[in-house]
């Protein structure tokens, strides 16, 4: 007989949970595709860099609280350096400084340099079971007094500067020289230098808001080295001049090109020539472009400059003769600046000039060879490596004129743009997509595509990717090669309704898959592992509920447009739609499969509508052979539909023994079902997909109802071991319910909202529960207690499942927060356990110093335990065993101790070498002890020790040192509060518990505010006790021939109806002299 299970009472959340990532705004990646950053926030001011496979975050962005409008990426620092332009019109540099960030040395230059994370640690660390993430702090500012008048809208670093493009930083690694421009919605570009942080050129002139920022940079053809002399020497206009000179003699400088291309609100192209003086920024009118191009009439959204591909000759003359532009006109244009060695003309020569005229530049202004109708808005283009693409894509390969583009239908495509022709379409965001996508299909999802699509689309070359970002805040990384998505990343999932593990192993039911349903139409299904999405369409409305079957092989949705479908994992084509069920008149708000694991996984399932009916579905028409589902949805037949509730219908569950159904509504009521199902029959020699079967049937009977709680049921749930179900509703408690009597056994209470859903655990003895107060809470059901509160939301948390290894609580809210809680009871238990063997281990320790009056090391593990009341009792200690003025004060350091404040003076060298943090804590401590009388002399004493030893110079800076290293501890201890709970940040900060550095944290000045009132008091005190000493001198001095002789004259009588002291007083009095006052020994006493 086995044991029973262990009861899991910690949780921590795993730091594969997911949190919002994306919220719209710019985005950017490294080069080597590893890594991307992406913005946050309800206005896309924050920015989270993290792993691109991994989905770890590695670092947050704060900015300036106002929103980012363009970000890019600069490798003229090592890491690199991300530049933010803000809404506020500033500037800022941000190095990518994350210590896991590593550079691959062996790399031979900065450009093909990769970027990479250690798999030992990461950044990304667990407090209090929440995931933290590093702030990066900038470096530089540019403020909107040097920037724009008008927000930037385009952003851009320029490739490395011909000729003089890399240099060495200190620590040895090779970096690049760039630019970077900025553009903004004025119509004024500025180009900067990138790590002197000045302008060097200023153009204006364009007819609206700067739309798109391309960079050709060339370099001589023939042999020479030239360098850009960024010296930063000032023009009349106040702008840092870029001066070119030659640095070798004979050099030829008429084959270096340096353009800046931008597209604009007026349909038109600039190029700015960076190197001409003429067109550079010398009045106040800023330069002039040396060309305007037209061909658009609509906004110019994407520039790109052909790159080289490989180094051979023929590449190299090839290399900036092409440009491709594109905007919202609905197509792409191809440029041709003319052959390097020949003129424009000989385009369609190849390149090959026929005659070597017109050598090294190009002296006329680029031409359009070829228009390309795109059917649709287009927001981004770029050129694309062709040797990534397949053989039947690279008809342009010798020249490199395949580009991708991305518009307003969410598929970014790809073009021969020399022909004018499409050869290829990258997966769509639902999976879809590819050369054989059927057009009718398209057409159907033009009103979804609106919402999917795209904003911008990057290009990985090393990586071989193509990113598209997308309007719905999904982010897609596409093969080059196999045109399939290779990883996708929802940045937000809004409210999370429901959610459910899957599997899609055969022999295994082992959760490989998460399915959610969120405010979409759209089901998102994760990798449990590696985080990647998928997004499976299908409904046409928003999905409300989800089940999976008992083997986990198929995944059944309930959506607002009245239908139900089940899915099942296609190894060819992802999740897919295998069947649909039709027939009820409103939104399924809730639906149950059978759980019984039998041949027919899924024999039977029950959906629940608005329309308070049930409907029993037969699915023993389906076959669990993926190699036999059907290539189009079965339409499911229904069994039975019967209205079992008055309001609407919130939860259903079938038993685990298919027996009974329950069901849960806003009507306040459960009701239990008994169920009879017959399955269908296959006929003789019928596949599945030809409909053979004998008609199935099933019925449900009413065979219960209970009734207590006080508002509408939210959820219901069979246990799986006992013959108990367990309900949550509106009246913020869970109950179980038994089955025999169908009357309420426990009842459990603690959450302050609605309570949402249940669910059971560990073989049935506990039970979880979720809530409108944003926390999931364990409970054990023998005793009814809450044993676990996990706070990991800050809003409805809706959703709850528990994975198949019972080791995992999923939660999920409608702050779009998935937390995965990983059970950690075992290792808490193991730490309990070492914390106390540590403790033993101390107090051993402890005691055996103390036996061998080694008072030193007892000290500093005293201060090392923070164990202020064991300290005082170790210094009480060390003063009563100080020597006696009657012992042999010459063995020994007797003579040593009998001088020390402490009573030894081994203690007082103890103190003298005490470290800064250890200082101020015991200081701290003698503070505490000195407020109180009985305490304040062992406090003095210490004192006293402490100052004898130490300058006030060096304590001022034990106290500086141990600040700086306090409050880096109380930075690390401290949890930043969630984007949502900016609101109340202020007063959480004031009830929050303060971390164990923060309470040890103190200035000078705040211990000597705390130390000098007591001091002073305890003088008084002292003061008045000395006073007192006098008095008694005198009394006793006069009991023989002082004042006292003449009392035993005293009448009795005098003393009649007076105490006994009281009349000596009296008596004494008239014996003093006429001013109150008497002489003892020479000393007058008033």
């Amino acid at each position: 007989m086995s044991s029973d299970p262990t009861l899991k009472t910690a949780f921590r959340a795993s730091p594969r949970s997911l949190h919002p990532t994306y919220t719209g705004g710019p985005v950017a990646i490294t080069r080597d595709g590893k890594y991307i950053i992406t913005t946050l926030g309800d206005e896309q001011e924050e920015l989270l860099v993290s792993e691109v496979d991994g989905g770890r975050g590695l670092a947050r962005i704060k900015g300036d609280g106002t929103p980012l409008t363009a970000i890019a990426l600069s490798y003229h620092t090592y890491p690199p350096t991300l530049i933010t332009a803000h809404q506020s019109l500033s500037v800022r540099y941000y190095p990518l400084d994350i210590p896991e960030l590593t550079s691959d040395q062996a790399s031979g230059s900065s450009s093909n340099k990769v970027f990479k994370l250690s798999n030992a640690t990461s950044p990304a660390t667990l407090k209090n079971g929440k995931l933290k993430l590093p702030f990066l702090s900038y470096n530089r500012q540019l403020t909107k007094n040097q920037t724009h008048q008008s927000p930037i809208i385009s952003l851009s670093v320029s490739p490395p500067l011909p000729t003089s493009s890399h240099s060495i930083d200190d620590n040895g690694n090779e970096t690049e020289n760039t630019l970077f421009a900025t553009g903004s919605a004025d119509g004024v570009v500025k180009v900067w230098d990138t790590k002197g942080g000045f302008v060097t050129h200023v153009f204006k002139g364009h007819g609206g808001g700067v739309s798109a920022v391309g960079w050709r940079f060339l370099e001589p053809l023939l042999s020479g080295t030239l360098s850009a002399d960024l010296n930063g020497r000032e023009n009349g206009n106040g702008y840092m001049n870029l001066n070119v000179r030659s640095q070798t003699a004979g050099s030829d400088q008429e084959g270096k090109i340096m353009q800046l291309i931008t597209g604009s609100v007026d349909a038109r192209v600039r190029i700015f020539n960076l190197l001409d003086p003429a067109h550079r920024s010398s009045s106040s009118g800023g330069g002039k472009p040396e060309y305007i191009l037209e061909g658009h009439v609509s906004v110019v959204r994407g520039i790109s400059i052909n790159e080289t591909f490989d180094h051979s000759d023929e590449q190299e003359e090839e290399k900036g003769r092409w440009m491709v532009t594109a905007g919202r006109d609905r197509v792409v244009l191809l440029w041709d600046f003319g052959s390097r060695l020949g003129s424009p003309e000989e385009a369609n020569n190849g390149g090959k000039s026929k005659s070597k005229k017109n050598k090294g530049s190009v002296t006329s202004a680029p031409r359009t060879v070829q228009t390309t109708l795109t059917n649709e808005t287009i927001e981004s283009v770029g050129f694309v490596d062709p040797r990534s693409l397949s053989v039947a894509e690279t008809n342009s390969q010798r020249r490199g004129l395949v580009a991708f583009t991305g518009g307003e239908k969410g598929t970014v495509r790809i073009w021969d743009v020399l022909r004018g022709k499409e050869v290829g379409k990258m997966d769509g965001p639902g999976g879809r997509g590819g050369d054989d996508e059927d057009e009718e299909e398209e057409e159907e999802d033009d009103e979804d595509a609106e919402e999917r699509g795209i904003r911008e689309v990057l290009y990985s070359r090393e990586s071989k990717r193509i990113v598209s970002v997308h309007h719905d805040q999904n982010i897609i990384f596409t093969s080059l090669e196999t045109k399939r998505i290779t990883r996708q990343i929802i940045g937000f999932n809004d409210e999370i309704i429901d959610s459910v593990y899957l599997s899609h192993l055969q022999t295994d039911r082992t959760d490989s898959h998460i399915a959610l349903a969120t405010n979409s139409s759209l089901i998102r299904v994760y990798d449990v592992e590696t985080m990647d999405a998928r997004l499976i369409p299908g409904h046409a409305d928003i999905v409300l509920c989800l089940d999976v079957s008992a083997d986990g092989r198929w995944l059944v949705s309930g959506s607002k447009d009245n239908t139900v479908r089940v899915w099942a994992k296609d190894a060819a084509s992802g999740w897919r739609c295998i069947a649909i069920a039709e027939g009820h008149a409103e939104s399924i708000g809730a639906v149950a499969m059978a759980r019984k694991t039998s041949l027919h996984q899924g024999k039977f399932m029950f959906s629940a509508s608005q329309d308070k009916t049930v409907k029993m579905w037969d699915l023993s028409v389906l076959s669990t052979d993926p190699a036999e589902y059907p290539r189009e949805p079965v339409k499911l037949k229904s069994l039975m539909t019967m209205k079992i509730h008055e309001k609407d219908i919130n939860g259903l569950d079938v038993s685990p023994n298919d027996g009974y159904l329950v069901s849960g509504s806003q009507d306040k009521s459960i009701k239990v079902f008994s169920i009879e199902f017959t399955e269908s029959k296959r006929k003789s020699g019928a596949a599945s997909n030809e409909g053979g079967f004998s008609g199935a049937s099933g019925a449900i009977r009413l065979v219960g109802t209970c009734q207590g709680h006080r508002r509408g049921v939210w959820a219901v749930k069979f246990s799986p071991t006992d013959k108990v179900i367990a309900s949550c509703g509106g009246d913020k408690v869970a109950r179980i319910w038994s089955l025999d009597d169908f009357t309420c056994v426990k009842t459990l209470e603690g959450h302050t909202n609605s309570v949402l859903r249940v669910d059971f655990m560990t073989q049935g003895r506990q039970l979880v529960s979720t809530g409108s107060d944003g926390l999931v809470k364990i409970w054990n059901l023998r005793d009814e207690e809450c044993v676990r509160t996990l706070d990991g939301h800050v809003d409805k948390v809706w959703t709850l499942a528990i994975s198949q290894d019972q080791r995992t609580i999923m939660s999920g809210g409608a702050d779009s927060i998935l937390n995965l809680w990983e059970d950690c009871t075992a290792e808490v238990a193991q730490e309990e356990i070492k914390k106390r063997e540590d403790e033993v281990a101390i107090e051993q320790n402890y005691s055996s110093y103390l036996a061998l009056n080694d008072y030193k090391r007892a000290i500093q593990l005293a201060l090392a335990m923070a164990q202020p009341r064991r300290l005082l009792n170790l210094f009480e200690k060390v003063h009563n065993s100080r020597p006696r003025p009657t012992d042999d004060l010459t063995k020994g350091d007797k003579a040593a101790d009998f001088t020390s404040l402490t009573g030894l003076a081994a203690v007082d060298e103890v103190l003298r070498i005490l470290s800064p943090k250890d200082l101020v804590r015991l200081l701290k401590y003698v503070r505490d002890w000195n407020s109180r009388v009985h305490t304040s002399v062992a406090a003095q004493r210490v004192l006293g020790a402490i100052l004898r030893g130490r300058k006030g110079e060096e304590l001022r800076e034990c106290f500086e040192k141990a600040r700086r290293f306090l409050g880096k501890a109380s930075a690390d201890e401290e949890d930043e509060p969630e984007d949502e709970e900016a609101a109340v940040a202020l007063e959480t900060q004031k009830k929050r518990k303060p971390t164990r550095a923060e309470e040890e944290l103190i200035s000078l000045q705040d211990w000597l505010d705390g130390i000098v009132p007591y001091t002073e008091r305890h003088l008084q005190r002292l003061d008045r006790a000395l006073v007192d000493t006098f008095m008694l001198d005198y009394v006793l001095g006069e009991m023989d021939g002082g004042i006292l002789d003449g009392i035993d004259e005293i009448d009795e009588g005098e003393l009649d109806g007076k105490d006994g002291m009281e009349g000596l007083l009296d008596a004494m009095m008239n014996e003093l002299e006429p001013d109150g006052s008497a002489s003892v020994d020479g000393m007058e006493i008033e």
